[in-house]
């Protein structure tokens, strides 16, 4: 949204610079300040919008996006489970099945391999059921007529057999990237003390100061002679833009990596540039219409 109402104002204001209009205005009365006015209410209103949606909206759906993602992942766990096939959980675990249902919630002909620093360990059973992701970090799979061998390190040996028992596997992880932030309220981003989880904030904060910045930006970037091409000015104005979006993109890099405590830094030059671009062209009148001493 800002860099669509950034290109807006300097389309509008520049089509009125090439069809004489500010000239008209100028005869009227009507002073560049005073056209600025609805272009900052406009500005005012898409940076609520913004604020809205960075703090808000932009959570929840990277949240929906990463629950997504995580079913999906949760899916391919499940589809990986073939008749016929060895299959590993983990570093530790390896399970073979003669057969399956079509949902693999069953299992028949079931061969379980598990090693440690400790022993190795092998049950088989007839048939097995799986559920999976009973916790995020584990499926369980229980077993029918099972049959366990288990030999030691030390050399001693131990089998037995039981009507029913239930063993863990390994999942892939249930859990979401604890590094993923952009998912957070801004409460649980306050709580966390990383700094990627401040970065991430600050940004959320700082996009509705962009926005206006922006579009008060367009103002002077629009201004150009009638017989200047259009694209000439479009052209230089997409390269500010991309200036502000890379420095704003360093300056959230600086804090993520605790090199800086604030990205406000990169507002702030905008800001001045943008102080500049107004006050610039205002000197240079003021010094060419000065009398000669």
């Amino acid at each position: 949204m800002p860099i669509a109402l950034f290109l807006a104002v300097i389309l509008c204001f520049g089509r009125l610079h090439q069809d004489y209009e500010f000239h008209a205005f100028g005869a009227a009365g009507v002073g560049e300040v005073r056209l600025i006015r609805p272009v900052m209410i406009l500005a005012l209103a898409v940076a609520v919008t913004v604020w809205l949606f960075s703090n808000y909206l932009r959570p929840l759906c990277w949240n929906k996006i990463y629950l997504i993602k995580h079913a999906a992942e949760q899916g391919a766990e499940l589809d990986r489970i073939k008749a016929g096939e060895f299959h590993s959980f983990g570093e530790q675990q390896t399970v073979f099945i003669e057969d399956a249902s079509d949902d693999r919630s069953v299992l028949y002909g079931v061969f379980v391999h598990s090693s440690d620093h400790e022993a190795v360990q092998v049950i088989t059973a007839p048939k097995a059921t799986f559920e999976p992701y009973v916790d995020p970090a584990y499926h369980r799979l229980s077993l029918e007529q099972a049959h366990v061998y288990r030999q030691a390190s030390e050399g001693s040996r131990m089998s037995g057999q039981f009507g029913n028992l239930r063993i863990l596997l390994n999942a892939n992880s249930g859990e979401l990237p604890a590094i993923k932030k952009k998912g957070l309220g801004n409460e649980a981003l306050e709580a966390d003390e990383s700094t990627i989880a401040a970065a991430e904030l600050q940004w959320r904060r700082l996009t509705a100061i962009s926005a206006i910045l922006l579009a008060l930006a367009a103002v002077p970037l629009a201004r150009s002679s009638p017989r200047q091409s259009r694209y000439i000015r479009l052209i230089f104005a997409l390269m500010v833009y991309a200036v502000y979006y890379n420095t704003f993109g360093l300056a959230r890099n600086a804090v993520e990596q605790g090199d800086a405590a604030s990205m406000l830094w990169a507002p702030l030059l905008m800001a001045i540039a943008v102080g500049i671009l107004f006050g610039f062209p205002m000197y240079s009148r003021r010094r060419k219409h000065r009398p000669a001493v």
